[in-house]
């Protein structure tokens, strides 16, 4: 172990507002806050540093994984989706997580979803800026490792996480990338009828079809936190992997807003359709089901991101 060292670190929009159009975070900050350094672990394939850090409004706790040697390393942080959220060194999806990403040559950051483990504040309450003022003080937080390479930090975001990222990137240009894997590009309202009209909320298979399914969501109107216009903001790279039996998001939609706004703009973005993989890429599986064969996205995320992020890493 070693002794706990303190940085300072300015925080900028998280002290700011949270506010999903608020532009470029500024470089005037009211205050200094503190970020704290702790115990260092070394394993035989990577290195743990926990980290505590400041937000607007509570502390989080988490631990930034780094691969063995002394590098400077791209930095993935691992935004989870809506559930209550430990940090980990694995990941429901076998395309993400720490030990895949060190096994890549790069590092991440792992935190405690506020209200869980070391982080205060309260769970699970579905605020997507609250959640992405948070991405982005971890952000901000492994920045200021000497190990870090503060042009390549990116987030990975599962579902919910999806909405964290693209406002995070809307808010923020040092937020260099975005993997997301079964993230909306729709309202959060229009995902929760979604989920509604499908059986997802109940986990039991809705017999309307596609077609009527599609039908009815197009007269929705938008609420909540809607991320079409963070996505028109955003430049940053990103892919996006959605499975077709996805009962849990529109993926229909989703995709459409997407390849809507790619068009209209000049985005680097790849879009990934697995048919035959349901929200968590399990191979025909129904609602809510997470245990099964896994679609893997390995081979075209690899890359995806050699291209983009870090060049030939493996």
């Amino acid at each position: 172990m070693i002794e706990a060292r303190v940085f300072l670190i300015m925080l900028a929009t998280i002290l700011a507002g949270c506010g999903g159009n608020s532009g470029p975070r500024l470089n005037v900050v009211p205050e200094v806050q503190v970020v704290e350094f702790g115990e260092t672990r070394t394993f035989q394939d990577h290195i743990e540093t926990d980290i505590r850090l400041p937000t607007s409004d509570t502390t989080l706790g988490g631990t930034l994984f780094l691969p063995l040697g002394q590098g400077i390393f791209p930095v993935i942080v691992l935004q989870p989706g809506s559930q209550p959220w430990q940090r980990t060194t694995t990941s429901d999806y076998p395309d993400s997580g720490a030990a895949y990403y060190n096994s890549l040559g790069v590092a991440a950051w792992s935190y405690d979803k506020r209200g869980v483990g070391q982080s205060g504040g309260i769970c699970c309450q579905g605020d997507i800026r609250q959640l992405a003022g948070d991405a982005l003080a971890g952000l901000d937080a492994v920045s200021l490792h000497p190990q870090v390479d503060v042009t390549q930090i990116g987030i990975d975001g599962v579902s919910q996480g999806g909405w964290v990222a693209i406002n995070a990137a809307a808010r923020s240009a040092s937020v260099a990338f975005l993997i997301i894997t079964g993230g909306p590009a729709v309202s959060t309202f229009e995902e929760e009828e979604y989920s509604r009209l499908t059986g997802d909320n109940v986990c039991v298979a809705s017999e309307r079809s596609n077609e009527e399914i599609d039908q009815i969501m197009a007269a929705i109107t938008p609420a909540g936190y809607d991320p079409r216009a963070d996505l028109v903001r955003i430049n940053q790279p990103g892919i996006w992997f959605y499975g077709g039996l996805d009962t849990s998001i529109p993926v229909r939609q989703s995709i459409a807003v997407l390849e809507e706004t790619r068009t209209a703009g000049t985005k680097d973005w790849e879009i990934v359709l697995q048919p035959n993989a349901n929200h968590f890429m399990i191979l025909n599986g129904g609602p809510c089901q997470s245990v099964g064969t896994r679609v893997s996205n390995l081979e075209v995320f690899e890359e995806w991101f050699d291209r983009v992020v870090t060049g030939d890493v493996r």
